[in-house]
């Protein structure tokens, strides 16, 4: 049996962020979503990729289209 090493485990394939997005603000819309990203408890970009979900998920329910990254997917066996 083999021993596990101390941490947290590996994440599954479906939970990896490899993409990136690269965004250009004003520094003080930098500023205001850092301020709200503490206020709210959370690293900035997890403030950013939430709320950027949030809007991206009405506006495409809106438009009735599916929202990808809501697809639930089967566990691998």
């Amino acid at each position: 049996m083999k021993k596990r090493k101390p941490g947290r485990p590996r994440k599954g394939p479906d939970q990896i962020k490899n993409d990136y997005l690269e965004l250009r603000l004003a520094p003080l819309e930098k500023q205001a979503f850092k301020q709200a990203s503490e206020i709210a408890g959370i690293p900035l970009a997890a403030w950013a990729r939430e709320r950027l979900r949030r809007i991206a998920t009405r506006e495409l329910e809106e438009a009735g289209l599916k929202i990808p990254f809501l697809t639930v997917h089967a566990p691998s066996e």
